[in-house]
Protein backbone atom coordinates (compact mmCIF):
# COMPACT_ATOMS: atom_id res chain seq x y z
CA UNK A 1 0.00 0.00 0.00
CA UNK A 2 2.62 2.55 1.04
CA UNK A 3 4.91 1.56 -1.84
CA UNK A 4 2.12 1.87 -4.39
CA UNK A 5 1.06 5.26 -3.04
CA UNK A 6 4.67 6.42 -3.15
CA UNK A 7 5.09 5.14 -6.71
CA UNK A 8 1.83 6.80 -7.75
CA UNK A 9 2.90 10.07 -6.14
CA UNK A 10 6.19 10.14 -8.00
CA UNK A 11 4.55 8.93 -11.21
CA UNK A 12 2.18 11.90 -11.09
CA UNK A 13 5.18 14.22 -10.74
CA UNK A 14 6.69 12.91 -13.95
CA UNK A 15 9.19 10.48 -12.48
CA UNK A 16 8.36 6.98 -13.66
CA UNK A 17 9.35 3.85 -11.82
CA UNK A 18 11.51 2.88 -14.80
CA UNK A 19 13.62 6.02 -14.32
CA UNK A 20 14.01 5.30 -10.63
CA UNK A 21 15.00 1.73 -11.47
CA UNK A 22 17.77 2.96 -13.77
CA UNK A 23 19.33 4.96 -10.94
CA UNK A 24 18.93 2.12 -8.45
CA UNK A 25 20.54 -0.39 -10.82
CA UNK A 26 23.34 2.01 -11.68
CA UNK A 27 24.08 2.57 -7.99
CA UNK A 28 23.93 -1.18 -7.29
CA UNK A 29 26.28 -1.86 -10.20
CA UNK A 30 28.78 0.72 -9.01
CA UNK A 31 28.66 -0.73 -5.49
CA UNK A 32 29.26 -4.26 -6.81
CA UNK A 33 32.12 -3.04 -9.01
CA UNK A 34 33.66 -1.14 -6.11
CA UNK A 35 33.34 -4.17 -3.86
CA UNK A 36 35.01 -6.38 -6.46
CA UNK A 37 37.92 -3.96 -6.91
CA UNK A 38 38.32 -3.65 -3.14
CA UNK A 39 38.22 -7.44 -2.64
CA UNK A 40 40.59 -8.34 -5.50
CA UNK A 41 42.86 -5.34 -5.16
CA UNK A 42 43.74 -2.75 -7.75
CA UNK A 43 47.29 -4.12 -8.07
CA UNK A 44 46.11 -7.62 -8.98
CA UNK A 45 43.55 -6.22 -11.45
CA UNK A 46 46.19 -4.13 -13.20
CA UNK A 47 48.51 -7.15 -13.34
CA UNK A 48 45.72 -9.22 -14.94
CA UNK A 49 45.03 -6.51 -17.53
CA UNK A 50 48.74 -6.27 -18.33
CA UNK A 51 48.96 -10.05 -18.74
CA UNK A 52 46.07 -10.05 -21.21
CA UNK A 53 47.28 -6.93 -22.98
CA UNK A 54 45.54 -5.59 -26.07
CA UNK A 55 43.93 -8.99 -26.66
CA UNK A 56 41.23 -7.80 -24.27
CA UNK A 57 39.84 -5.44 -26.94
CA UNK A 58 39.08 -8.06 -29.66
CA UNK A 59 37.77 -10.43 -26.98
CA UNK A 60 35.28 -7.82 -25.78
CA UNK A 61 34.29 -6.98 -29.36
CA UNK A 62 33.78 -10.68 -30.12
CA UNK A 63 31.56 -11.01 -27.06
CA UNK A 64 29.49 -8.06 -28.28
CA UNK A 65 28.66 -9.68 -31.63
CA UNK A 66 25.99 -12.09 -30.32
CA UNK A 67 24.55 -9.31 -28.12
CA UNK A 68 24.18 -7.03 -31.16
CA UNK A 69 22.61 -9.82 -33.24
CA UNK A 70 20.25 -10.77 -30.43
CA UNK A 71 19.23 -7.14 -30.03
CA UNK A 72 18.51 -6.95 -33.77
CA UNK A 73 16.29 -10.00 -33.44
CA UNK A 74 14.58 -8.49 -30.41
CA UNK A 75 13.88 -5.29 -32.35
CA UNK A 76 11.83 -7.38 -34.79
CA UNK A 77 9.59 -8.54 -31.89
CA UNK A 78 7.97 -5.14 -31.46
CA UNK A 79 4.63 -4.23 -32.98
CA UNK A 80 4.97 -2.17 -36.16
CA UNK A 81 3.57 0.94 -34.50
CA UNK A 82 6.21 0.73 -31.75
CA UNK A 83 9.33 0.02 -33.80
CA UNK A 84 10.60 3.55 -33.25
CA UNK A 85 12.55 2.44 -30.17
CA UNK A 86 16.19 3.26 -30.86
CA UNK A 87 18.48 0.30 -31.42
CA UNK A 88 21.02 1.73 -28.97
CA UNK A 89 18.29 1.97 -26.33
CA UNK A 90 17.33 -1.68 -26.86
CA UNK A 91 21.00 -2.67 -26.73
CA UNK A 92 21.51 -0.98 -23.35
CA UNK A 93 18.26 -2.43 -21.97
CA UNK A 94 19.34 -5.92 -23.07
CA UNK A 95 22.70 -5.49 -21.34
CA UNK A 96 20.96 -4.35 -18.15
CA UNK A 97 18.59 -7.31 -18.19
CA UNK A 98 21.38 -9.78 -18.90
CA UNK A 99 23.45 -8.34 -16.06
CA UNK A 100 20.54 -8.83 -13.64
CA UNK A 101 20.08 -12.41 -14.83
CA UNK A 102 23.77 -13.21 -14.37
CA UNK A 103 24.45 -11.64 -10.98
CA UNK A 104 21.18 -12.29 -9.14
CA UNK A 105 19.52 -15.62 -8.25
CA UNK A 106 16.34 -14.89 -10.21
CA UNK A 107 16.48 -17.85 -12.64
CA UNK A 108 16.79 -15.54 -15.71
CA UNK A 109 13.40 -14.00 -14.91
CA UNK A 110 14.51 -10.92 -12.97
CA UNK A 111 16.29 -9.50 -16.00
CA UNK A 112 13.14 -9.83 -18.13
CA UNK A 113 11.15 -7.94 -15.50
CA UNK A 114 13.79 -5.20 -15.55
CA UNK A 115 13.58 -5.00 -19.35
CA UNK A 116 9.82 -4.42 -19.14
CA UNK A 117 10.25 -1.70 -16.53
CA UNK A 118 12.92 0.05 -18.58
CA UNK A 119 10.87 -0.17 -21.77
CA UNK A 120 7.90 1.39 -19.99
CA UNK A 121 9.58 4.77 -20.34
CA UNK A 122 8.84 4.67 -24.09
CA UNK A 123 6.17 1.98 -24.57
CA UNK A 124 2.87 0.96 -22.98
CA UNK A 125 3.30 -1.85 -20.47
CA UNK A 126 1.36 -4.37 -22.59
CA UNK A 127 3.55 -3.75 -25.64
CA UNK A 128 6.76 -3.85 -23.61
CA UNK A 129 5.75 -7.10 -21.93
CA UNK A 130 4.71 -8.67 -25.23
CA UNK A 131 8.05 -7.82 -26.85
CA UNK A 132 10.01 -9.26 -23.91
CA UNK A 133 7.88 -12.43 -23.84
CA UNK A 134 8.23 -12.99 -27.59
CA UNK A 135 12.00 -12.54 -27.32
CA UNK A 136 12.22 -14.91 -24.36
CA UNK A 137 10.06 -17.55 -26.06
CA UNK A 138 12.08 -17.33 -29.29
CA UNK A 139 15.37 -17.67 -27.42
CA UNK A 140 14.00 -20.61 -25.43
CA UNK A 141 12.90 -22.40 -28.60
CA UNK A 142 16.36 -21.85 -30.11
CA UNK A 143 17.89 -23.43 -26.99
CA UNK A 144 15.46 -26.34 -27.23
CA UNK A 145 16.55 -26.94 -30.85
CA UNK A 146 20.23 -26.88 -29.81
CA UNK A 147 19.44 -29.26 -26.97
CA UNK A 148 17.67 -31.61 -29.37
CA UNK A 149 20.64 -31.63 -31.76
CA UNK A 150 23.08 -32.26 -28.91
CA UNK A 151 20.89 -35.01 -27.45
CA UNK A 152 20.57 -36.78 -30.80
CA UNK A 153 24.31 -36.54 -31.32
CA UNK A 154 25.12 -37.96 -27.88
CA UNK A 155 22.63 -40.80 -28.08
CA UNK A 156 23.77 -41.70 -31.59
CA UNK A 157 27.54 -41.53 -31.07
CA UNK A 158 28.07 -42.70 -27.51
CA UNK A 159 27.40 -46.21 -26.18
CA UNK A 160 24.97 -45.11 -23.48
CA UNK A 161 22.79 -47.48 -21.45
CA UNK A 162 19.11 -47.71 -22.30
CA UNK A 163 18.18 -45.98 -19.04
CA UNK A 164 20.27 -42.95 -20.00
CA UNK A 165 18.61 -42.85 -23.43
CA UNK A 166 15.22 -42.92 -21.75
CA UNK A 167 16.19 -40.24 -19.23
CA UNK A 168 17.51 -37.92 -21.94
CA UNK A 169 14.41 -38.45 -24.04
CA UNK A 170 12.05 -37.75 -21.16
CA UNK A 171 14.02 -34.68 -20.09
CA UNK A 172 14.04 -33.24 -23.59
CA UNK A 173 10.34 -34.04 -24.00
CA UNK A 174 9.40 -32.24 -20.80
CA UNK A 175 11.49 -29.19 -21.70
CA UNK A 176 9.96 -29.04 -25.19
CA UNK A 177 6.47 -29.48 -23.74
CA UNK A 178 7.03 -26.65 -21.25
CA UNK A 179 8.36 -24.33 -23.96
CA UNK A 180 5.45 -25.18 -26.27
CA UNK A 181 2.97 -24.60 -23.44
CA UNK A 182 4.49 -21.20 -22.69
CA UNK A 183 4.29 -20.18 -26.34
CA UNK A 184 0.69 -21.42 -26.59
CA UNK A 185 -0.28 -19.48 -23.48
CA UNK A 186 1.29 -16.38 -24.99
CA UNK A 187 -0.22 -16.96 -28.43
CA UNK A 188 -3.80 -17.34 -27.20
CA UNK A 189 -3.68 -14.46 -24.72
CA UNK A 190 -3.70 -16.34 -21.42
CA UNK A 191 -0.78 -14.23 -20.18
CA UNK A 192 -2.43 -10.93 -21.07
CA UNK A 193 -4.72 -11.24 -18.05
CA UNK A 194 -1.67 -10.92 -15.79
CA UNK A 195 -0.43 -7.77 -17.52
CA UNK A 196 -3.41 -5.44 -17.36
Amino acid sequence: GIVMEWASHYGNNGMRMSHLLVYVLLLAGLLVLGGMVWHVGITDLLASFQAVGWWLVPWVLLEMVPVVLHTAGWAACFHKSYQAVAFWCLFVIRLAGSAINQVTPTATIGGEFVKVLLLESTLPRAQATAAVLIDKASFTMAQVVHLAIGTLYLTGCLPLPAAVHLGLGLTFGLIALGAAGFIAAQRYGFLSRCIN
